[in-house]
């Protein structure tokens, strides 16, 4: 399973997608996430709003219409991460499950 490239802690997805090789929609994503991106670089879904993922497959029309879930989801075109995981109130969650674990575990 490829890592999400986004450093600093979060609740990582297990989708993740590849980087855009067209470099004016890597810049886009660069410029949203603030951070270099490698063309190896993978970005999970947690960066993305529901919108912009294609998790199913849909064909037909009025009772001919059927839906297929996608086993591997895709981004539509021109999708770029909108959601930004803010570093340091994503630390202050994670201290005080750290804090609330260790006043359990006592």
């Amino acid at each position: 399973m490829a890592n999400c490239c986004v450093k600093y802690p979060h609740e990582a997805s297990k989708t993740t997608f590849g980087v855009p090789k067209n470099i004016e929609e890597r810049n886009k994503w660069e410029n949203a996430l603030k951070t270099d991106l490698k063309k190896s670089y993978r970005v999970c879904a947690s960066h993305f709003k529901d919108s912009d993922i294609k998790s199913t497959w849909e064909s037909g029309e009025g009772e001919n219409k059927y839906r297929i879930c996608l086993k591997v989801p895709k981004l539509l075109d021109g999708a770029i991460p909108s959601v930004i995981i803010k570093k340091d109130e994503n630390c202050q969650i994670e201290a005080k499950r750290r804090k609330v674990n260790k006043v359990l575990n006592n």
